[in-house]
């Protein structure tokens, strides 16, 4: 029997993403955690993920033809750098296993199925909206074809849907944010979201929240309510809605000291917001943000403490998932992968307990 990545990651006690960085040479590894699944590679006789996933990935996917979808999403949001990142990796492994990719943009989902339905495909690699009730606004029939089809979704599975997913761990990525601010003394912290209902920023926010809560720090959630987000789904571009937010949190009876966004975009919003203020993040509010999409971020002043999802990696993990499902179509259904975030300190968190000191 041949051995797998989640085969290291069991033995080794680590995450299937910790072991991917390490097969990878991810400067952003632990000793520890390097040095452990270095052994067990070592005693299990496992390939380099380099040199064994040019071999596997021929073998089973070489002459298929695969379709990336997006799904219930309006263009721009498929267009933002981190699912551009995902698509990035996929489109990276795809070439390497000697596959087809076709791309199928569904941002109308009562017209999916005439969309996708005409190109005989061996398997599909999706994102769709996790924001709203997919599945009810779904053109009938589109359901039945995703589970005739080997499926892995990428960044979340809406409720209700078939398929593998690979994505990143959200809860872990609250639990994050939450240590990294207490830390460095902040206490009273704020959780902003322009979108209510939407899956990842849900699942980010619980973390944060139970993270903060076992620290011993307050916590107060500001989401939007004022703006009805339909499919297909767009991104959170409403500098108006942030701005509400962001007074009521900056006017709160209690001061906050620092804010969580879920993702770099609304953190861009945050920033604008803040300078309109005259206020400067960091200095006057820590900002911590998700994604580390650095397209867009690079040019923040001050740099952005964001989280980094490991975009590239998930679309690489996604299509080794498809290919596993395509060698192996017997395998257990609903497989599901979850990559390890990693945070990526900047200067828009400061440290209150060197200010107390000083």
């Amino acid at each position: 029997m041949s051995i797998t990545v989640k085969d290291i990651a069991e033995e080794a006690g680590v995450s299937l993403g910790t072991v991917s960085r390490v097969l990878n040479e991810h400067p952003r590894v632990s000793e520890e955690n390097r040095r452990r699944v270095s052994r067990v590679i070592k005693q299990l006789g496992y390939t380099r993920l380099r040199r064994r996933s040019h071999q596997s990935l021929g073998a089973g996917l070489r002459n298929k033809t695969l379709m990336l979808v997006t799904l219930g999403m309006h263009r721009t949001l498929a267009q933002l750098p981190v699912v551009a990142q995902v698509m990035h990796g996929i489109q990276d492994m795809v070439t390497k296993s000697r596959a087809s990719l076709l791309l199928a943009d569904c941002p109308d989902p009562t017209n999916a199925l005439r969309t996708v339905g005409l190109s005989p495909v061996d398997g599909v690699l999706i994102k769709g909206a996790m924001q709203g009730d997919l599945v009810a606004a779904l053109e009938p029939g589109f359901v039945d074809w995703l589970k005739n089809h080997p499926c892995v979704w990428f960044m979340g599975r809406p409720t209700g849907l078939p398929g593998d997913v690979v994505g990143t761990n959200d809860w872990d990525v609250g639990v994050l944010a939450a240590n990294h601010l207490v830390k460095r003394g902040h206490t009273r912290l704020a959780f902003l979201s322009p979108k209510p209902g939407h899956a990842l920023f849900e699942r980010r926010q619980a973390g944060f929240r139970a993270q903060a809560r076992k620290l011993g720090a307050a916590m107060t959630s500001y989401v939007g309510t004022t703006r009805k987000w339909t499919l297909p789904l767009e991104p959170a571009n409403d500098l108006d809605i942030v701005q509400r937010l962001l007074d009521k949190i900056l006017n709160a009876e209690a001061p906050v000291t620092a804010v969580f966004v879920p993702a770099d975009s609304i953190a861009i919003l945050i920033y604008r917001a803040l300078a309109e203020r005259h206020l400067k993040p960091g200095n006057d509010i820590a900002v911590i943000s998700v994604n580390n999409e650095l397209s867009i971020v690079s040019a923040l002043y001050p740099s952005l403490t964001t989280i980094d999802v490991e975009a590239e990696e998930i679309g690489r993990l996604a299509v080794q998932q498809l290919a596993d499902r395509l060698s192996s179509p017997t395998m257990n259904a609903s497989m599901e992968q979850n990559l390890d975030p990693m945070l990526v300190p900047g200067q828009s968190v400061s440290d209150l307990r060197q200010a107390t000191e000083a």
